[in-house]
């Protein structure tokens, strides 16, 4: 591949090397990572190539147990872990959604409309639902979010707009929210989700629009993953206060209840000071992989410590989502930086701004070579089975 990309160079007289240009050589297309993801265990970690194919790892064994042939025309842009290791929800590049299992045909589900940059997209822990927000800068991102639910009959329904029953006044920003800002409750009844002024909670049951927030500050707040912060924290006021369930035999609701009186977090009181902001804000946030970029140093956040600071070479390369054109190739080791206001007043070379990976493909990558490149197995060895999309 690296001399591919060499002699690609020299055609095109020493250049650099568009997106476009790697992905009509298929040998350089095939080692191109555009997504991944962990299993809810963290056992597995699961790789879409610009090829079409996704190959599923075992980490402790380090030896690929899975390999699917999706479509080499249709690269995919997300995947998700649900149920057990060995299901796999994915949507390539045209928006189709298939379920993948090993030594099982692909089932396709439907298909979404999106755009140029992947979608969000976050999996209950009881790994039944996963919700989907699509990038598109033509409309806000909560008009078509969709939610898949994968328990029994695959299904995939459409949350309600809040335009269809906020106030007039309601104005929700069209900036999609990042990975951390969405979610589900406990026992996976509500999903909630927060952007840059306006959050929302869903029922999983019904669709419907159940609570809606005002959110002074996006970059203090965090979405209650069933944790409470150990620092200290305000619970918001909705502007449309949630109907609090009956108590029923459902083990679930004794979980959720509590979740639906405080899904949001406000972390403003011990978020002062710039030297701690991250730790606040990664304890708050748990499991959720923070990524701390700066001028100098980008460093890899877990439950409100540093795991690891990263070398330069895989250092992120943060976009704006609206300077990328509608027609460019995505690479997994892009992230988004969705605040205008820094992009407007520029940053100082002392900024350490808290952003995230859409799929956080950077960390995936790094795992991948350490426990199945040229130090572990090689990659293919111990493999199981390999399906056709």
């Amino acid at each position: 591949m690296e001399a591919k990309l060499l002699e690609l160079s020299k055609t095109l007289g020493g250049e650099v090397v568009s997106g476009d240009a790697e992905f009509h050589e298929p040998d350089i297309r095939s080692g191109i990572v555009t997504c991944a993801a962990l299993s809810l265990d963290g056992c597995c970690v699961a790789l879409g190539f610009g090829s079409g194919v996704i190959e599923v790892a075992d980490i402790d064994h380090q030896r690929t147990i899975s390999r699917f042939q999706c479509s080499p025309t249709n690269l995919p842009v997300w995947i998700e872990f649900y149920g057990d290791n060995n299901w796999i929800v994915t949507e390539d590049s045209s928006g189709n959604i298939t379920i993948l299992e090993s030594g099982m045909q692909p089932q396709t589900v439907g298909i979404l409309s999106g755009g140029p940059r992947p979608a969000v997209t976050a999996v209950s822990d009881n790994g039944n639902f996963v919700v989907r927000v699509p990038r598109n800068l033509h409309y806000d991102w909560y008009e078509e979010m969709a939610l898949l639910d994968v328990s029994v009959q695959p299904s995939i329904r459409y949350l309600a707009s809040p335009s269809s029953g906020g106030p007039p006044e309601f104005r929700p920003s069209s900036a999609a929210p990042l990975r951390r800002m969405l979610g589900f409750s406990p026992g996976s009844r509500y999903i909630g989700a927060y952007g840059r002024n306006h959050a929302f909670v869903w029922s999983t049951d019904s669709c419907q629009l159940i609570a809606q927030y005002a959110v002074p500050d996006f970059t203090t707040w965090a979405l209650n993953t069933g944790i409470t912060p150990p620092s200290s924290y305000l619970v918001p006021n909705p502007i449309v206060a949630p109907c609090i369930p009956d108590s029923v035999s459902d083990p679930s609701h004794d979980s959720d209840e509590p979740w639906l009186r405080c899904p949001f977090y406000d972390l403003s009181p011990d978020m002062q000071h710039k030297s701690t902001r991250n730790e606040v804000y990664s304890s708050a946030v748990g499991r959720i992989p923070l990524v701390t970029a700066s001028h100098t140093v980008s460093a890899l956040w877990f439950n409100g410590k540093v795991k690891l600071i990263l070398p330069e070479v895989y250092r992120p390369i943060v976009r704006n989502p609206r300077n990328i054109g509608t027609e460019e190739i995505w690479y997994g080791d892009q992230m988004f930086d969705d605040d205008e206001e820094h992009d407007e007043k520029g940053r100082s070379e002392d900024d350490d701004e808290e952003r995230e990976g859409v799929v956080a493909v950077m960390m995936m990558v790094l795992v991948y070579f350490i426990f199945l490149g040229p130090a572990g197995t090689e990659l293919g060895s111990g493999l199981h089975e390999s399906s056709d999309c």
